[in-house]
């Protein structure tokens, strides 16, 4: 999970259009792609690596808290800056 949040920092940083919905709806994909590749490799090289549903949801999760992060940094400058204004 700490390993994919940067992912949804970065998704939500450069497509800040993009709903927290969104972000995690694609944690999914990138998730299961991630366990899908550790399936491969422990067949293949025996890395020793299993996969699992919760790994999965893990790893999106971790993409939607990143993505949060990032939400809710946007949120916070900018009331910052509207309430400068207001000051000055």
């Amino acid at each position: 999970m700490i390993l994919t949040v940067p992912i949804g920092l970065l998704l939500k940083w450069f497509w800040s259009k993009l709903s927290l919905l969104t972000v995690g709806g694609l944690g999914l994909p990138v998730g299961s792609s991630i366990e899908t590749f550790q399936y491969v490799l422990s067949q293949h090289w025996l890395i020793n690596r299993s996969s699992d549903i919760n790994d999965v949801l893990a790893n999106a999760a971790g993409i939607m808290i990143g993505g949060l992060i990032v939400a809710l940094y946007y949120r916070l400058s900018t009331s910052r800056r509207s309430r400068a204004r207001v000051v000055a």
